[in-house]
């Protein structure tokens, strides 16, 4: 009985990878509930204030390519990855992989990009190195942050043991404490900032923009996928479908949306994933 139903699970998956390539649509999900999704406060990707950002504009494109329903709502990204681990969600954002997450989530990637460091210029640093050796130094993160760089999470970790990383609930908190010295530097990029050198005037002076680890791989972007709620039967027709958005076009377009072309010549090592089902997002 167990070959059987592995054998006709294998025959319907089969079936689906050869339809997207054979004919470049993907075989669509079943739609026998509704869907929820959440996204959380995090620059361009979802301005809260306006209820609107690219994560956003990603999953309503899902969904009407899907033709299911969505139910999208805003939580702290901490809450978020707190539901996805405990069975209570279908889909998040902006989701960066790490081996735990791993375990209860998929990661369908969509861009890859590395990330700067902001740090205030009256501190004089212009590395790692000196900033560690700065004790009085205080690093700004958000709860549950993962960059996806090594060196970035490693230097994170070293800094937490020496309690010098303040999390935040919000980005937008996070930078209003770097606009008052609360913090001295943070990770972002003109994805993130941008909003927020609207919000504080000030800000944008007052900082130097580095990359630290030149030699560092860009970071995987990806809309996740429960493994507690969707099948991975079912979870090969979403990935199809957000993999046609990046094929016809749609992802880059929704990026055009939200940055300008001096948006995005601040992005370092910006790549929209172009490629078909069976390639190597990793």
């Amino acid at each position: 009985m167990f070959y059987k139903i592995f054998f006709l699970k294998f025959i319907i998956l089969l079936s689906q990878i050869l339809s997207f390539e054979i004919y470049g649509k993907s075989v669509l999900p079943e739609c026998n509930r509704e869907f929820t999704a959440k996204v959380y406060e995090n620059g361009l990707f979802y301005m809260a204030d306006k209820k609107s950002g690219i994560d956003y504009d990603l999953l309503k494109e899902l969904e009407k390519r899907s033709g299911c329903k969505f139910v999208i709502t805003a939580e702290p990204r901490a809450r978020i990855w707190y539901e996805l681990e405990n069975g209570k969600l279908d889909f998040a954002t902006s989701g960066i992989p790490t081996t735990k997450r791993e375990e209860y989530s998929y990661f369908s990637n969509f861009v890859s990009y590395k990330k700067s460091i902001l740090i205030r210029k009256e501190t004089n640093i212009k590395s790692m190195q000196d900033f560690m050796a700065n004790k009085n130094l205080i690093f700004g993160t958000i709860i549950s942050y993962k960059d996806g760089s090594k060196k970035i999470d490693n230097m994170l970790d070293l800094l937490r043991q020496e309690k010098r990383v303040e999390e935040s609930t919000s980005q937008e908190l996070m930078y209003k404490k770097l606009a008052t010295n609360r913090i001295q530097a943070v990770i972002g990029s003109i994805l993130n900032y941008k909003i927020y050198f609207e919000k504080f005037p000030n800000l944008k002076d007052d900082i130097e923009i580095y990359d630290w680890f030149p030699e560092e791989k860009s970071a995987n972007v990806a809309i996740v996928i429960s493994k507690k709620t969707i099948n991975e039967i079912e979870r090969q027709s979403w990935d199809a479908l957000i993999k046609e958005m990046v094929v016809d076009g749609t992802v880059l377009k929704i990026f055009k949306k939200y940055l300008t072309d001096d948006d995005f010549k601040k992005l370092i090592n910006f790549k929209v994933w172009k490629c078909t089902i069976n390639c190597n997002y990793q």
